[in-house]
């Protein structure tokens, strides 16, 4: 015979999930605004940059990768998610490759709005060119 607390233990199991959520998903707080990533190139940088809806956010990045976090304003956060509309960022392919490979590219991972587009140096779209700026003047303001 099941005991009401082992029925109670896997219902309460079954709601659970890896704690990822798709950016910009569901209400806001649900999730990240933005999950911006930036990896490669010569120095072999690895960015990562979360930002919340309520503007707090987090950069991790530098040789040491400690994590670094800061609060975007409301203009900020307006300039950034009107980047994405602009771009019309919902309606992007998810994958962008460079026709040609190379060594000093950087790969760029970006969610948004439960959308990610996956893209490297020459191989995005002019579109998502001011997406991009936007994200990496956050980083350079930011960087440890």
């Amino acid at each position: 015979m099941i005991s009401i607390a082992a029925v109670l233990a896997l219902a309460a199991l079954g709601g659970c999930g890896d704690g990822e959520e798709e950016p910009g998903a569901g209400r806001e707080g649900a999730g990240p605004l933005v999950r911006y990533g930036r990896s490669g190139g010569i120095a072999g940088v690895n960015e990562q940059l979360i930002v919340q809806p309520d503007g707090r956010a987090t950069l991790t990045a530098g040789v040491d990768s400690n994590p670094v976090e800061f609060r975007l304003s409301e203009a900020e956060l307006n300039s950034l998610r009107g980047s994405f509309d602009e771009a019309g960022f919902a309606e992007l392919y998810p994958d962008y490759r460079a026709s040609t490979p190379g060594a000093d590219f950087f790969q760029y991972e970006i969610a948004y709005g439960g959308h990610t587009v996956l893209t490297e140096t020459e191989a995005g779209p002019p579109e998502l060119e001011p997406v991009i700026a936007a994200l990496d003047r956050i980083v350079g303001q930011h960087y440890p």
